[in-house]
C-alpha cells in the first residue's frame, strides 16, 4: 500500500503547484489580499487563501481512498474528515474575504470540533507518564472540542512571518508521518504524507518574500488535518 500512499502525495505535489497560478489569479479576482499596514512588514498586497492550491488535492485524495476502501471503517474516516475540510475551507474563506468577527470564529471553530467528536475522531485519553493512561470517559467531548479548538488557534497564531506556519506544520507532518509507520496505522500515514507533501509544494511560493499567504483558508485546513491525524480512529498521538 506505501506506493498507493507515494503516487497520491506526488499528484498532490504536482496538482498544487499547478493550482497556484489560478489561486493567485482568483485571490485577486475576489478582493482576497493582506493589504499593507501597521501591523505587517509587507509594502504591497500579497494574496490570501493560499491553502486552497494544497487543501483541494489533499482532499480530493482523501476522497479517493475513501472510495477504494468504502467497505470499511478507514473509508468512513477518510470521507467523512474530507467532508469536514470542505467545511473548514469555507469557514477560512469567508474569513479570509469578509473579516469575521472572532465570535463568529470561535463559533465556527466549536462546531468543526464538534462534528469531528461526533465522526470519531475523538481524544479518548490523555498519556500518564508514570502509569496508566487517564481514560476521560464522557470528558472526552469537552476536551475534544478543546483540542479543535487549541489546535486551530494555534496555527493561526504562529502565522506571522513568511513559512512559518507552513514550515512548523510540515514539521509537524514529518512526525506524524514517523510514529503513524512505527505503530503501522495506514490511516495516520496517509494522513501525514498528504499535508506534508502539500505544506512542502506550498512552502516554495510562501517562503520570504512569499508571493502568498495561507490565510485563514490555510491555517484552519492544516489546523483541522494536524488535529485529526492525531486523534484518528484509537489512535492517540498527540
Amino acid at each position: 500500500m506505501i506506493w498507493y500512499i507515494v503516487l497520491a502525495a506526488l499528484i498532490i505535489q504536482v496538482l498544487t503547484h499547478l493550482l497556484m497560478p489560478l489561486n493567485l489569479r482568483f485571490s485577486r479576482l475576489h478582493g482576497i489580499l493582506a493589504l499593507p499596514g501597521e501591523r505587517r512588514i509587507h509594502e504591497t498586497s500579497i494574496p490570501e487563501a493560499g491553502g486552497l492550491s494544497f487543501a483541494l488535492p489533499i482532499i480530493l485524495m482523501q476522497f479517493i481512498f475513501a472510495v477504494a476502501f468504502r467497505h470499511s471503517e478507514m473509508g468512513r474516516l477518510f470521507f467523512e474528515l474530507a467532508a469536514v475540510g470542505v467545511l473548514a475551507l469555507t469557514f477560512g474563506l469567508l474569513d479570509d474575504r469578509f473579516e469575521s468577527r472572532p465570535s463568529s470564529k470561535f463559533i465556527g471553530q466549536i462546531v468543526i470540533g464538534v462534528i469531528m467528536y461526533v465522526i470519531g475522531y475523538r481524544v479518548l485519553f490523555l498519556t500518564n507518564p508514570l502509569g496508566s493512561h487517564f481514560i476521560l470517559g464522557w470528558i472526552s467531548f469537552p476536551v475534544t472540542v478543546l483540542w479543535y479548538v487549541m489546535v486551530i488557534n494555534a496555527i493561526n497564531f504562529i502565522d506571522g512571518l513568511d513559512g512559518l506556519a507552513t514550515g512548523i506544520a510540515a514539521i509537524v507532518s514529518i512526525v506524524l508521518l514517523v510514529v503513524g509507520i512505527r505503530e503501522q496505522n495506514f490511516l495516520v500515514i496517509s494522513l501525514s504524507a498528504f499535508l506534508l507533501s502539500g505544506t512542502l509544494a506550498f512552502l516554495f511560493y510562501n517562503f520570504h518574500p512569499a508571493k502568498i499567504f495561507l490565510g485563514e483558508t490555510g491555517t484552519q485546513f492544516i489546523a483541522l488535518n494536524i488535529a485529526a491525524i492525531s486523534t484518528a480512529g484509537s489512535a492517540q498521538f498527540k
